[in-house]
């Protein structure tokens, strides 16, 4: 079987929430698109495996999918271990994708969540004020118009677009 765009992730719903619009349009464009969850989400703080099964079957349906598969790794160990990577590697083999959609590397990640932490605490610890704002005082006044939302959702889209091409 040949692929067109293969979405792997850890969680059920990490696709969707990483580029669930991405696959949307390219099954809308009449691309075959597989998602890969390598976990069934079973340590999931919210819900069950049967809860996270029920959202997975919906989500295939909405997004248009042509097939979605768990590879049924365990959740919370999934590592480089050899069963882990050669499970992963049968499932590319055997769907052929032209295009492989997966998460990068935490660490610029860790990093701006790193920076953002330290902005918010030092602002909150010198009163979040005017002069010391917190993310969040500096941004809901711009979000909350609705050229400030549209001008989000651009921006938003724009990061994006920059860490599919680069």
């Amino acid at each position: 079987m040949t692929t067109d765009v293969l979405a792997v992730a850890a969680h059920p719903d990490d696709v969707e929430f990483g580029c669930g619009g991405t696959l949307l349009l390219a099954a809308d464009a009449g691309l075959q698109v597989v998602i890969v969850d390598l976990t069934a989400g079973e340590l999931s703080t919210r819900g069950d495996p049967a809860t996270r099964e029920r959202e997975r079957r919906r989500a295939t349906e909405l997004l248009g999918l042509t097939g979605r598969e768990c590879v049924a790794l365990p959740d919370g160990r999934v590592g480089c271990e050899p069963e882990h990577r050669d499970a992963v590697a049968a499932v590319i083999r055997r769907l052929q994708p032209r295009v492989v959609l997966a998460p990068r590397h935490v660490a610029p990640w860790v990093g701006l969540a790193g920076v953002f932490a330290t902005w918010e605490a030092t602002a909150l610890l010198w009163g979040n004020d005017a002069a010391h704002p917190t993310l969040s005082l500096l941004l809901d006044p711009v979000l909350a118009t609705y050229p400030g939302r549209i001008a989000g959702w651009i921006a938003w889209l724009g990061v994006g677009r920059w860490l599919v091409i680069r």
